[in-house]
């Protein structure tokens, strides 16, 4: 008799079992958007991230990928920055976020955008990337350069590790900048900051 009992409690416990894991990968495959977000309060960014990405996958929606992004910038995840903050720079969405993102921040000393290319570019100099890493820079300010944008965040980051040769290519991009940026302060700034390269 006690076989028996056993047997079926055993077995009730293994279809509880079952059926909580099915529920589990049910939800995860449905819901990507709501284990992104349990995950995350677990502090478990990898798999936060992972499920973010899906869900950018399924729904194309910018937010998603920005999420990524910034969870990896977060948790120090340098393949992450580069793999998700790529994705979300060639996003179509990436500039009207931007935009909506600016309203939250205090542009004078950092927008969204030079944040994202920032973070990347110093993730892909962290990967021993450095050609990809001065071009997401330069990309990011293109023909400006707007105060603490990505061009200098990667400078700083280079300068920090006395990383001489790293210093003088980026100087290098800085001068070719010069004729075309054409804002007074943006001048000065570009000026002062190829003036901080003679310092390595």
């Amino acid at each position: 008799m006690d076989k028996i009992v056993l047997r079926t409690l055993l077995s009730t416990l293994l279809a509880i079992l079952i059926l909580v894991s099915a529920l589990a990968c049910l939800l995860c495959l449905a819901f990507p958007s709501t284990m992104m977000e349990m995950t995350y309060q677990l502090g478990m960014d990898g798999e936060s991230i992972k499920y973010a990405m899906r869900s950018y996958d399924r729904s194309g929606s910018v937010e998603y990928v920005a999420f990524a992004t910034e969870t990896a910038i977060g948790a120090d995840m340098d393949n992450r920055v580069e793999e998700c903050g790529l994705q979300l720079i060639a996003d179509d969405e990436f500039a009207e976020y931007c935009i909506r993102r600016n309203e939250n921040l205090d542009t004078t000393k950092i927008t969204y955008e030079q944040y994202v290319y920032g973070q990347v570019s110093v993730a892909q100099y962290r990967l021993d990337k450095k050609p990809d890493a001065l071009d997401t820079a330069f990309a990011g300010v293109g023909n400006t350069f707007p105060q603490n944008n990505a061009v200098v965040g990667l400078l700083i980051t280079a300068i920090t590790a006395e990383d001489g040769a790293m210093v003088a290519d980026i100087k290098t991009r800085m001068q070719a900048l010069q004729d075309s940026v054409t804002d007074t302060v943006q001048a000065t700034y570009l000026a002062d900051a190829i003036a901080l390269c003679d310092n390595v």
